[in-house]
């Protein structure tokens, strides 16, 4: 049993989802699909079942070790083509049209 913590970008919002595989093959072919749909950002991996990191403490699941893996570039342009940051880049121009102080 493997845990998977997925990031992802989905119509401009970040979301986390933990999900328990029963083996890495599972995951890779799920991670295939996300990064072909173009919103998988990112991703750890850790060696136990979901119930077993449902148990830890924030502080213990951080103290774990994993496999991590992030692509900054896709995270990068997932985050400027987002709607939220769109929006608060049209409210800072019209801020600074404005003249006023951020």
């Amino acid at each position: 049993m493997i845990v998977v913590e997925i990031y992802t970008f989905v119509d401009g919002i970040r979301e986390i989802d933990l999900v328990e595989y029963n083996s890495v093959e599972g995951w890779n072919k799920d991670q295939f699909i996300m990064k072909m749909a173009g919103t998988w950002v990112g991703h750890k991996i850790y060696n136990m079942s979901a119930a077993d990191f449902n148990a830890l403490s924030l502080l213990e699941r951080n103290n774990l070790d994993c496999i991590a893996e992030f692509d900054k570039d896709s995270y990068i342009e997932q985050l400027t083509n987002s709607r939220d940051i769109q929006a608060y880049q049209k409210h800072l121009n019209s801020i600074i049209q404005q003249g006023e102080e951020i």
